[in-house]
């Protein structure tokens, strides 16, 4: 990608529905030309603008993060397998080689325990694996954005802020569910589709859209592969943090430009942060910097990604 490309890919993961002219008052250039720029791009799958659904908002969902150590020689193949689950959301091989992250949103307690007691356990390939739940997921980091818009320009695009994480939680009815899968498969469907595929008017879809993104029940997420806009390095952060101090050791690391993800977890560590870095020197300075002010952390885990098998509900071979 030029650097046109991607200041206009920045901009939708500002605001995946933004319209082509805000995205070119944002960019500065004609909205002609964020229509020829983008079209291929979004049709090709090299930009991909879906839906993610906020599992802790959702009595009917459990959200997992799966830390699975394979056989030798077996990474491949199980990456495959956990991918082409319905409920994977994301698998990632990291760097070790031997060792995958899954997250997972599972429909129902029966299915999950048939997945972690039979399923999983019959895996020959599989060595062991640890399962954590997701406590809290922060509505405000989930999806990433490359930092190469200015603040007035972010404006312009009209981003969505979720409401504080303090509020009771909302109650989604089925009009709400069927918004979020037809925005899970694609997160720019207008209004009017929306509302002919819900059996609704067009303006109780809008109304709806904008509670679900505003009480962070889903948030919409632009994908793309970081290395297209000069960022080479992802890595999960397995920290350990006083519990006394997850509130603010949460709230700075959700913040921070280089997060994909951050969710409170259980297990031995208890924030799994996602990513993004320029290079090793820019997760060094994340690491020293950010995480070496925060004396409530007393235990980090870093581990790079090496390969993307699954995100955002799209396949990726090895």
């Amino acid at each position: 990608m030029d650097d046109l490309d991607s200041r206009l890919v920045a901009a939708l993961q500002v605001n995946g529905r933004a319209t082509w002219s805000s995205v070119a008052a944002a960019a500065g250039v004609s909205e002609r030309t964020v229509t020829r720029r983008l079209a291929p791009l979004l049709a090709g799958g090299t930009v991909r603008v879906s839906a993610i659904p906020n599992p802790v908002l959702d009595p009917d969902l459990t959200g997992l993060v799966l830390r699975v150590r394979c056989r030798p020689g077996r990474t491949p193949p199980v990456a495959e397998a956990l991918a082409a689950l319905p409920e994977a959301w994301q698998v990632l091989i990291l760097e070790g080689g031997d060792e995958i992250a899954a997250t997972l949103w599972v429909s129902t307690p029966d299915r999950l325990k048939l997945l972690l007691l039979k399923e999983l356990p019959k895996t020959s390939s599989i060595d062991s694996w640890q399962t954590r739940r997701l406590l809290w997921i922060f509505p405000d980091a989930l999806g990433w954005q490359a930092p190469l818009l200015s603040a007035e320009e972010k404006a312009r695009l009209g981003e969505v802020v979720p409401l504080p994480a303090t509020r009771p939680l909302p109650a989604l009815d089925e009009v709400d569910r069927r918004l979020t899968a037809l925005l899970v498969k694609d997160g720019r469907m207008g209004f009017t589709e929306l509302a002919r595929h819900s059996n609704v008017s067009e303006s109780t879809a809008r109304r709806k859209v904008d509670a679900l993104l505003r009480e962070g029940a889903i948030a919409i997420t632009t994908e793309v592969d970081p290395r297209l806009l000069g960022y080479h390095l992802e890595a999960l952060l397995w920290l350990t943090i006083q519990p006394a101090g997850l509130g603010k050791v949460a709230k700075v690391l959700a913040a921070h430009p280089a997060t994909r993800m951050a969710a409170t977890t259980s297990g031995p560590s208890n924030l799994l942060v996602a990513v993004v870095c320029r290079d090793g020197e820019d997760l060094y300075e994340l690491l020293t910097g950010t995480l070496g002010a925060l004396p409530e952390i007393t235990g980090v885990d870093v581990t790079p990604v090496l390969h993307v098998a699954r995100r955002a509900g799209v396949s990726h071979s090895a």
